[in-house]
């Protein structure tokens, strides 16, 4: 009696671990994925939000041109950028790097001193903060 004793709770011990190995695995990917839709890297340019999407590219389409550079950058923001030139959840090395527009302005290009543009899309326009 004393041995199946044992094992029965040798078998509870390994379920009860395993049940919080798979609660932690859970909890770890469910905040990966909340913080990859939450915090989003974004830019405002004149008059509008863009969000980072798609491969990196090494040069710029043609037409594309030269616009202005980061301002400012906030990190761990779920809120959008609400003045031209600043952006939100972006490295701190993009403060003070360019920004290139595509010819129809649907795209910007954020530069980075690896030597290859970032894209990010128009996704709406936004209501500008005022500078005083």
């Amino acid at each position: 009696m004393d041995e199946i004793s044992l094992r029965r709770k040798k078998k509870k011990i390994i379920i009860v671990c395993f049940a919080i190995f798979a609660a932690v695995a859970s909890i770890s990917c469910a905040f990966f994925i909340f913080n990859r839709f939450v915090y989003q890297e974004k830019i405002a340019f004149n008059g509008a939000l863009y969000t980072k999407k798609g491969e990196n590219i090494t040069e710029l389409p043609d037409g594309s041109t030269e616009s202005g550079y980061i301002r400012s950058i906030s990190h761990m923001s779920a809120s959008d950028p609400n003045e031209d030139f600043t952006s939100v959840n972006l490295d701190e090395k993009y403060a003070g790097c360019m920004i290139y527009q595509s010819e129809d302005g649907k795209v910007i290009y954020l530069y980075d001193y690896g030597g290859f543009y970032i894209p990010f899309v128009f996704t709406k326009y936004v209501a500008q903060a005022k500078n005083e």
